[in-house]
Order: structure tokens, then C-alpha cells, then sequence
């Protein structure tokens, strides 16, 4: 990473020298930083909304098991109700 330019002259004194740098670094450091930790935290705030629909798909995908388990039990007993209902009808 090369050093950015450093422009002294929109500084009241042009014989600040070190001290005008150092602060225009400093300056330039900060405004890097607080770009860098917005976008953390904009990064954060997506995986802890992701984690969440991820734990609410979860339990959603718990209870559409148990209920389709229930129907195709309650399917199995209707069918096998119809099925001795039919053979003893037309067995003599």
C-alpha cells in the first residue's frame, strides 16, 4: 500500500510541517476505520438476521414434519379401515 499525498496548503500555517502530515495521516486513518467498522457491522447485522431465519426455518421444518408424519399415519388407518371394510363385504 503506497503513502497518499499529503497537502499541507489548506493549512493556515504552511510551516506546521511533521505535525500537519501526521495529522492529515491520523485523519485519513479514521475516515479508513470507520468505513472498515460500518461495514462489519452492516456484515454482522446480515448474519445475525440470516442465523435467525435459519433457527425459525428450522423449528417451522420440526413441526411441518411431525404434522405430515400425523396425516400419513391417520392416511395408513383410513386406507386399512376401507381395505378389511371392503374384503369383509365381499368375502362371504
Amino acid at each position: 500500500m503506497h503513502s497518499p499525498s499529503i497537502d499541507c496548503s489548506r493549512h493556515k500555517n504552511r510551516g506546521c510541517g511533521i505535525h500537519c502530515e501526521l495529522r492529515d495521516l491520523n485523519d485519513l486513518n479514521y475516515a479508513r476505520l470507520e468505513a472498515k467498522l460500518e461495514q462489519l457491522v452492516a456484515e454482522l447485522r446480515t448474519e445475525m438476521r440470516l442465523a435467525c431465519l435459519d433457527a425459525a426455518l428450522d423449528g417451522f421444518e420440526a413441526r411441518m414434519t411431525r404434522k405430515f408424519l400425523l396425516y400419513f399415519a391417520a392416511q395408513g388407518v383410513t386406507t386399512a379401515a376401507i381395505i378389511i371394510g371392503l374384503v369383509k363385504l365381499l368375502l362371504p
